[in-house]
């Protein structure tokens, strides 16, 4: 679900207005998905009282490595 998220994003042709500085860019094509590298902005979640598609995303990471629990880090790209 995340990710069809992003990917969505990714192709929606919104200018984003927020960090990351890179502004999706693809100047760095090929290193990193820069085009799905978003903050946390309306429809995505809030990382710190996870209640949509980060928590299920946590979940599904907890249910992969066999643990209670799971957390996505952010550290900035």
């Amino acid at each position: 679900m995340l990710e069809h998220l992003l990917d969505e994003y990714a192709r929606s042709g919104m200018l984003p207005m927020h960090t990351p500085g890179h502004k999706r860019s693809g100047a760095f094509a090929g290193l990193l998905p820069y085009s799905l590298d978003i903050t946390e902005i309306e429809g995505f979640d809030d990382l710190y009282n996870a209640k949509g598609v980060l928590a299920e995303t946590m979940a599904l990471a907890a249910r992969l490595y066999g643990s209670r629990r799971a957390y996505l880090g952010v550290n900035g790209s």
